[in-house]
């Protein structure tokens, strides 16, 4: 049984579907892939407590940010967040996490709820001495919600309520964010209009905006590039498969080599794109770049391409992972 199988499932019962693989790691890849988490409007609704994690220049932030100053006292739903891109979090966060959802029923769990409180606060201080004014309030709301009776930590809370200073910064996060979104729409739309070269020099604007910027304004810049990774990913998978010959794919191409040129989907891409062409040597030529940059996906590989193709990989290619072509 093949992933296409699914693809009638999601339709007829309008629920998006991740098809995984049986191993461990396979299945905690999809569990990622299923999105960052319920939407933060929806958390009245939620039957159990959820952590959500991202990072601060994940192109998922905004899925999961919420004005903690706006929030119930005891909400079901909290985010965490880490200086980082879209990947694995650091150990801390793991263990932030699990003990907001299983601190309260397990043995001991009130003395380590208190413990982490009080170190939460304490980081919270050291954070706002360095003016990192997100994360020293998310450090509050969190030792706030492990131990409510935390008087410090209720003392700090209130001073960002009552602090129009600290209100104004988060609300430039959230024009930001909304900014963010205008920006993502008309990115979506010029993919199918813009040349290479109008590309070129919108991620070159990025770039200067990233290195002239720090904190939240930084990564606000830095969200903007990631997305354009997964748009052009998802514009190619679409139009290389349904529409081979639509010249906005070889402009999209050269957009996404620029954005991401270490990333192996990258190749694979332009891969796929020649094979369609009927140009083989090409398509070999950038099959053995994708995986000489860690492409690991066999089972993709033989369902894309010919096997009298694979076969001509060098050796240690066409056996990567066992598989025989």
């Amino acid at each position: 049984m093949g992933w296409e199988e699914y693809v009638p499932l999601a339709a007829k019962y309008r629920v998006p579907i991740v098809v995984t693989g049986f191993e461990p790691l396979d299945i905690l890849q999809g569990v990622l892939m299923c999105g960052a988490g319920p939407s933060v409007s929806s958390y009245e609704e939620l039957p159990c407590p959820v952590y959500m994690i991202a990072g601060t220049t994940d192109f998922n932030f905004s899925e999961t940010y919420y004005n903690p100053l706006k929030r119930p006292d005891q909400p079901k739903l909290v985010s965490g967040y880490f200086r980082g891109i879209h990947e694995w979090p650091p150990a801390d966060m793991l263990n932030d996490g699990l003990l907001f959802l299983m601190g309260k029923s397990i043995a001991g769990g009130d003395v380590l709820l208190k413990t982490k409180s009080s170190i939460l606060t304490t980081k919270s201080d050291s954070l706002l001495s360095t003016k990192d004014f997100f994360f020293a309030l998310k450090a509050i709301e969190l030792a706030i919600l492990f131990d409510p009776q935390n008087s410090m930590a209720e003392k700090r809370w209130d001073e960002f309520k009552n602090n129009p200073g600290y209100q104004a910064d988060f609300a430039r996060i959230e024009s930001d964010l909304a900014l963010e979104g205008r920006i993502k729409q008309a990115y979506a739309e010029a993919s199918m209009t813009r040349d290479s070269t109008w590309w070129f020099n919108e991620m070159k604007q990025l770039s200067i905006e990233i290195e002239n910027h720090t904190a939240e304004q930084k990564d606000h810049f830095m969200r903007i590039k990631a997305y354009l990774g997964i748009l052009f990913y998802s514009r190619l998978n679409t139009l290389i498969r349904s529409q081979p010959d639509n010249r906005q794919i070889m402009h999209i191409l050269a957009a996404y080599r620029k954005s991401e040129p270490e990333n192996p989907d990258v190749y694979y891409d332009f891969a796929l794109y020649f094979l369609k062409q009927g140009n083989e040597q090409k398509s070999l030529g950038y099959l053995e770049k994708a995986l000489s940059f860690g492409f690991k996906d066999s089972a993709k590989m033989k369902n894309d391409f010919p096997g009298n193709l694979l076969r001509k990989l060098p050796a240690g290619y066409n056996s990567h992972k066992g598989a025989k072509y």
